[in-house]
């Protein structure tokens, strides 16, 4: 990394700035006034230079740089911390999926990089997979992060260097209130005015003596003074008063940072301000002695930048200074290219992120040196890296070539396949690739390792005699295998050796006598195993059917009919293995009906299947299931259990007089709710008609499920009369007797005090009788009334608009006189009617209304 540097600064030199801390151990001060020449034109400057980085450096080492303790927090904290920043970009958060999460790196002050392989929706509504490389600045356990608000994250792993730059990683965090703490900025001491400020990483302290500016720089990064600066206003650089100001506090700096003696750093200070190199920008700096030197013009004069570096950082790009720029390091490409210093450039362009043909250049010329001193497989990886440039892939294959030439020379067969394989369109590589192959498997099967052998037979194709060779060591690898008791891994390199001397017997041979010998053991699973893979082999299929017929028999011997049943099955036809266990199942049923466990009786009569009367015995005992559970008050239960035996003596007889029974009690319930609420009689029916529905016409159930239809008419109905109103029925006591419909409602007519109406009519209403008591009137043809009996009529003709009939009752001259009142026939939409009324007293009659359907 970067040491030191120097800089000088002919020109107008402003301090100004803001103020940071450093690491308190690492400082060292650097004495820049031990110059044994003194200065001339500006007395006692050494002495105030070291002075003033003495008492720098003890007030810095004393009050103001403090250790930064970080919490040692897990990795979970960073990976969510880094989710919420990656949450605010992208476009879709809530759709985001995470793939992979993990910490990359931390360093020893909190920060750290975390990957995040993450899917999200994007703007088309598809969904596109990214990497994101995230840094966490700070982090505690309580959860609180930092990061950078302007630069936290990057896409490419190769950008991770940029990230950890733009957030100082690995650096030592600096206190950020040094102002007020240490010497402000404008406190005097003597004549000197003291300034503070901060450039770049670099923590900068200065103070002005007459027409001269001495700085101390000192290197956040590496926590020491690593520079002083000085400049004279408005000063031409030719000029004597130049070397007596300056050369003195160079020398020493130089010799100080470097360890050089005075004279040879003097001699330095004056090459370098000799050089006419260095001016105008061409060629705009250059590397000696452990020293960069750039030179700069500037309006008032000459800026000069000397850097005490290694070599290594100043070819890799690793410093900075006030006067570096990008344009200073990507000249310093085509230095090293002129050089042919390649490594250099590649490592240079890698720093500054750049890729364009002078990289390829650099790889290609780096290419041409290593395969001039014969690192073949170090060439080839650098021309692979070049592409297409120039001839880079001929020159590779060539590279490929002559390595494998050598590899297979020397008998390295294995390195030779690799570079052949890479070389395999040049000149003769695919046939050379083909004999390393088979010289490496004959090395193989000598060694009797044909797993390996076999392989490279195989790529080896036509050379030789390499499919013979193929063959055999299949078939040897299988009788390897076969000895360690491996036959079914033996069995893929019998098959592979098809055709070779015995190769396609030796598996069933092998599983045939495994075979016999674990049934001699009884071993009947084992045995059954290597049957079925003998196939049809002598006589495997005969032995695996017995073997089959005596583990089921073992099973079953054990109580484990489920188990033993596929034995059987897979045993069809042979001795009694078709019935054998479901006679199994019926003893062991019988045993249990006998002491009447019927559940335990059922499930096993069930697995009987049809041996013998089985089918019936499973009903026997659902019925009586059925009726205990009845008994038990578990009734639903029981109903459910006797409709699986329904055909059962009289399992079919208890369950429909369950349903009737509780159809009744559904009805009862509908009667009492018709003289009461109207809609309550409607959920009490249709429960009613759930249960009817299911009764099979059983006892009355026909003529219930006709009445509940009439006196739902009865219930429902109304008509619009002539004046737009609705006549209706309910609520009205209603009942079956003796096979029809009663029905009463006390106060019927509106205009009387006391008007009961009885109905009865048969079931299905194609018959009805009505009385209508004391209607305060001498006839039936008033208005009230003629609404009342034709409304009436309505409900067992389903015609409520009956105008026709209104007016036809309406007629005097229709009326016939009797003994007591009036009467009328009609024949009237299907049915025969006949009105009559008869006189109770001077003030009330009693109205009668009979019908009869027509035939």
């Amino acid at each position: 990394m970067r040491k030191t540097f120097l800089v000088l600064l002919v020109g107008l030199f402003l301090v100004t700035g803001c103020s940071s801390s450093l690491d308190s151990s690492t400082v060292n001060s650097v004495n820049v006034g031990s110059n044994p020449d003194g200065y001339q034109g500006v007395p006692n400057l050494s002495m105030k230079v070291h002075e003033y980085t003495s008492k720098y450096n003890e007030l810095i080492r004393a009050q103001f740089l403090t250790e930064q303790k970080v919490d040692q927090v897990g990795d979970d904290y960073y990976i969510g911390s880094a989710k919420k920043v990656l949450e605010g970009t992208l476009l879709n958060p809530s759709t985001a999926v995470y793939n992979e999460s993990r910490v990359l790196e931390k360093d020893p002050y909190g920060r750290a990089i975390i990957h995040l392989d993450v899917s999200g929706q994007n703007a088309f509504g598809g969904y596109a997979r990214n990497d994101f490389y995230v840094c966490i600045t700070k982090m505690d356990k309580k959860g609180n992060f930092e990061y950078s608000s302007t630069f936290s994250q990057v896409k490419e792993y190769s950008s991770i260097p940029v990230l950890k730059i733009m957030n100082q990683f690995g650096l030592h965090p600096m206190e950020s209130k040094i102002e007020g703490v240490m010497i402000p900025d404008g406190t005097m001491i003597a004549d000197e005015t003291i300034h503070l400020t901060k450039t770049q990483d670099l923590l900068m302290s200065s103070f002005v003596n007459e027409d001269v500016v001495i700085g101390i720089y000192s290197d956040s990064a590496l926590g020491n003074v690593s520079a002083v600066t000085t400049g004279v206003s408005n000063y031409n650089p030719t000029g004597e008063e130049y070397r007596e100001t300056s050369n003195g506090v160079f020398r020493s700096a130089i010799r100080t940072l470097t360890g050089m003696t005075d004279k040879e750093a003097g001699k330095i200070l004056a090459r370098i301000l000799e050089s006419k190199d260095l001016i105008p920008s061409n060629n705009p700096a250059f590397f000696q002695d452990q020293l960069l030197y750039e030179m700069n013009k500037t309006q008032n004069g000459l800026e000069l930048t000397i850097t005490a570096i290694s070599k290594s950082d100043y070819k890799a790009g690793f410093y900075w200074t006030p006067n570096t720029t990008g344009t200073f390091q990507t000249r310093l490409i085509d230095r090293y290219l002129q050089e042919k210093d390649y490594e250099g450039t590649i490592l240079l362009m890698d720093r500054l992120l750049l890729n364009d043909d002078r990289k390829s250049q650099a790889f290609y010329g780096k290419a041409e040196q290593l395969l001039a001193s014969n690192q073949l497989s170090e060439a080839a990886e650098y021309f692979d890296k070049v592409g297409s440039y120039r001839d880079a892939p001929q020159r590779k294959l060539e590279v490929y070539y002559k390595a494998a030439l050598g590899k297979l020379e020397e008998k390295d067969y294995a390195s030779a396949i690799d570079f052949f394989g890479k070389a395999m369109s040049y000149q003769d590589s695919a046939e050379k690739l083909k004999e390393s192959n088979y010289l490496l498997a004959v090395q193989y099967k000598e060694l009797k390792d044909y797993e390996k052998a076999i392989p490279h037979f195989q790529n080896a194709g036509n050379y030789s005699d390499a499919a013979d060779q193929f063959l055999e060591s299949n078939y040897l690898y299988g009788e390897q295998l076969l000895t360690s008791g491996l036959a079914d891994e033996a069995a893929v390199y019998f098959k592979a050796a098809a055709g070779y001397q015995d190769a396609a017997g030796k598996i069933p041979e092998y599983h045939y006598l495994q075979g016999k010998q674990k049934a001699e053991i009884k071993d009947y699973q084992g045995a059954i195993l290597h049957f079925e893979t003998a196939g049809d082999y002598q006589d495997a299929k005969d032995h695996l059917i017995q073997c089959n017929y005596l583990l089921g028999v073992e099973l079953l011997g054990q109580g484990q009919a489920d188990q033993a049943r596929p034995y059987f099955d897979q045993a069809a036809g042979y001795k009694d293995a078709d019935t054998i266990i479901l006679a199994w199942h019926y003893d062991l049923a019988s045993k249990s009906l006998e002491q009447k466990e019927y559940e335990s009786a059922l499930e096993q009569f069930s697995e009987a299947g049809d041996y013998l009367d089985a089918l019936q015995k499973v009903q026997q005992c659902q019925y009586e299931i059925g009726k205990q559970q009845m008994e038990q008050g578990r009734v639903e239960e029981g109903i459910e259990t006797l409709l699986q035996c329904k055909d059962y003596k009289d399992a079919n007889e208890i369950i429909l007089n369950h349903y009737y029974t509780r159809g009744l009690a559904k009805f009862d319930d509908y009667l009492e709710a018709l003289n009461g609420d109207y809609y309550e009689a409607e959920e009490f029916g249709k429960a009613a008609m759930t249960w009817f529905d299911q009764c099979e016409g059983y006892k009355n159930t026909n003529t219930i499920i006709q009445a509940m239809a009439s006196l739902e008419r009865f219930r429902i109905g109304s008509f619009d009369i002539e004046t737009g109103g609705s006549n209706t029925l309910t609520p009205f006591e209603a009942e079956l007797k003796e096979g029809k419909i009663h029905l009463y409602i006390e106060q019927y007519f509106y205009s009387s005090a006391t008007t009961p109406l009885e109905l009865t009519c048969s079931p299905d209403m194609s018959e009805f009788q009505i009385k209508i008591s004391k209607i305060f009137s001498n006839h039936l043809r008033d208005y009230e009334a003629l609404n009342r009996m034709t409304f009436l009529v309505g409900l067992f003709t389903e015609k409520f608009d009956n105008q026709e009939l209104y007016a036809y009752l309406e007629d005097p001259d229709h009326w016939t006189a009797t003994d007591q009142g009036e009467k009328l026939d009609i024949k009237f939409d299907g049915f025969k009617l006949n009105f009559q009324h008869k006189a109770v007293d001077s003030m009330h009659i009693d109205a009668y209304i009979t019908g009869k359907k027509l035939d």
